[in-house]
């Protein structure tokens, strides 16, 4: 009776064990990606090599990783992700919306994913208050509120059964500018570090 018991409780903590265990983790740009669009006047996006926005710094939790480079973390390590950017267009900037493809993930015949988000243009729906324009030069921190993270982990676990993921792709970036004129990048260029 005593085995039986202890052998209950063990694989009742199991799912807690698994989670909180401790990982390789990786965030980085899928192996092909393309360059930018911006909205032209005719309304139809054209090749552009102008940029929007640069990433400045990516966290989990209070740790700064690098991305293509791994790092350890549990398994709730997506719901700390934070992405620190920078305003570089010389334009004011109502609206981000960074993509992210979980290549561990199949639902059908595509991966699942999530976004990070600044503004209501470009939002999925949740609600994160009054965000202002982004001024030139001015930097922003993306994250998911709970109720975004929970909203998106429940919705990738009913439809794939997974919720640890060792690898993020960053996939389409939009940008809207308060003129309405939109930006599209696969491919974020990173600040460079100050020494």
């Amino acid at each position: 009776m005593k085995i039986i018991y202890s052998l209950v409780l063990v694989l009742s903590t199991l799912p807690l064990i698994t989670f909180g265990q401790m990982e390789e983790r990786i965030i980085d740009f899928p192996p092909k990606t393309m360059g930018g669009l911006i909205q032209g006047e005719d309304g139809k996006m054209i090749p552009t090599k102008d940029e929007a926005i640069e990433i400045v710094e990516i966290k989990i939790g209070n740790e700064v990783v690098e991305l293509g480079k791994s790092f350890s973390a549990d398994g709730d390590w997506l719901s700390d992700l934070t992405f620190k950017v920078k305003n570089i267009s010389g334009r004011p900037i109502s609206a981000i919306r960074i993509g992210f493809a979980l290549p561990e993930t199949k639902y059908k015949k595509s991966r699942m994913g999530f976004s990070l988000e600044y503004g209501r243009t470009l939002s999925t729906g949740i609600d994160y208050g009054d965000q202002k324009a982004i001024l030139p030069k001015e930097e922003v921190t993306l994250f998911r509120n709970e109720a975004h993270y929970e909203r998106d982990r429940k919705g990738i676990e009913m439809r794939t059964g997974k919720v640890n993921f060792t690898k993020v792709f960053i996939t389409v970036t939009v940008v809207k500018f308060e003129d309405e004129t939109t930006f599209m990048t696969w491919k974020l260029p990173i600040a460079k570090k100050e020494n």
